[in-house]
């Protein structure tokens, strides 16, 4: 068992080199499949499931709400406020100020969850959208499901997690830890926070909370670890 998980792990280090890749495109396109990601599919909602949708949904919270219509606004879909303006020309798009919540939602056979609800399944690391291949990590705070006019919509309220300032008091910056794919990060809350969808996500993240103390610092801490991601997004 030990020698096979040498031989896995040899393997995953040699696909993840891009020299590699380079001159076995075919071998390593079998071995580890690229799938970069795609939007989910569009289903567009008949009037019964439209009507069904708003009968389960609950209202959002305001500024909820307002981020949610600045984030659609922003990939070019022009919804307004049901709270400012108006009145509104026929046939312009309003923003429900309702939406499922969710405790979690399956994507890709993977269960995503919002912190409240399991910690473990809330923790991701994630493309911020709008920045190409920038890359965060922080937890789900809320889920949300609606009907727009493209067909049901899937959002995530993300609360980004900031790494420590003293990166230099833990281990996770020099060899041999530097190798393990992890920080530490700081428990606090944030204030920055970002609205995703399905095909930002990357990874789970393995989570481990370490106590006050540890490595001489006087707060809780957290560690985090993205080894989840194999590459294929």
């Amino acid at each position: 068992m030990l020698r096979q998980s040498a031989r896995r792990g040899r393997l995953d280090a040699l696909l993840g080199n891009d020299t590699f890749r380079a001159n076995a495109p075919e071998l390593a396109e079998i071995l580890q499949p690229s799938a970069h990601p795609t939007s989910r599919p569009i289903h567009n909602l008949n009037g019964s499931e439209v009507a069904a949708a708003h009968a389960s949904a609950k209202p959002l919270d305001q500024r909820h709400y307002d981020l949610l219509l600045q984030y659609l606004r922003v990939i070019g879909q022009d919804y307004n406020s049901v709270y400012t303006g108006g009145p509104y020309a026929l046939g312009t798009l309003l923003l429900p100020p309702t939406a499922q919540q969710p405790c979690q939602v399956v994507i890709e056979d993977r269960t995503y969850s919002h912190n409240n609800s399991h910690v473990g399944n809330s923790h991701i690391q994630f493309y911020i959208p709008t920045l190409g291949p920038a890359i965060k990590t922080g937890y789900i705070e809320e889920i949300w499901e609606l009907p727009l006019e493209s067909g049901k919509h899937f959002s995530l309220f993300v609360n980004i997690v900031h790494s420590l300032q003293l990166q230099k008091e833990t281990p996770y910056t020099v060899e041999p830890c530097s190798r393990l794919q992890s920080k530490a990060v700081s428990c606090e809350l944030s204030n920055t926070v970002y609205i995703l969808e399905p095909q930002h996500i990357i990874c789970h993240l393995a989570t481990y909370t370490i106590p006050v103390g540890t490595y001489g610092l006087k707060k809780e801490i957290m560690v985090i670890n993205w080894s989840l991601n194999h590459k294929c997004r």
